[in-house]
């Protein structure tokens, strides 16, 4: 399956965002562009997001244990690249981490998001995931996987869990959604 980017095709597998965004991030890298991988999370591990597909509400409301996307720079602005949205593909960040999350203040305090911002180059060499977070007690998937082989970098800050990981700083810090509208969403980063 794929989704399709301002760039053609990428390869995409429903519920594997953080294989997706690493799809995304190494194809806008392949063509000349700046990239980043952005993880959202929280501490919880239980975090609010409208305008996603998966949705079954008409605002796209849904509660993930974390969601990633890629944002591209393009032109001189940041992009939000990400296939599980209802927003168009290629969405300005700022506008994307607005409708996506609205005012954080808004939310409670266990559904608010954190948000980190990898560099695209960190993360395509030293990502990895075995996957086992998508299989059941009894090694059975909770969906099908990517046709493409575990991505499998070298980095131990790069792998999911650790990316996941709100008390864990190697791969960087945690920001809120308006301090990523700051850094990222009006220009470059």
């Amino acid at each position: 399956m794929a989704t399709q980017t301002p760039l053609g095709p990428v390869p995409y597998q429903p519920l594997f965002c953080e294989e997706n965004a690493w799809q995304i991030a190494r194809t806008a890298r392949d063509h000349g562009l700046e990239a980043r991988v952005v993880f959202v999370t929280n501490e919880r591990q239980h975090v609010a997001m409208l305008r996603q597909r998966a949705s079954k509400r008409s605002d796209g409301l849904i509660v993930w244990d974390y969601h990633v996307f890629a944002a591209v720079e393009r032109d001189g602005r940041w992009e939000a690249w990400d296939p599980d949205t209802t927003l168009p593909m290629a969405t300005p960040l700022d506008r994307y981490v607005a409708e996506s999350f609205r005012d954080e203040t808004s939310w409670e305090e266990r559904f608010r998001p954190k948000l980190r911002v990898i560099d695209a180059d960190a993360l395509l060499r030293g990502f990895y995931s075995s996957r086992e977070h998508m299989k059941d007690d009894d090694g059975q998937w909770l969906a099908e996987p990517p046709p493409w082989p575990a991505i499998t970098g070298t980095g131990d800050a790069y792998t999911l869990s650790a990316l996941r990981d709100t008390s864990d700083l190697r791969a960087g810090p945690w920001l809120t959604s308006a301090q990523v509208r700051a850094t990222l969403g009006s220009g470059v980063g």
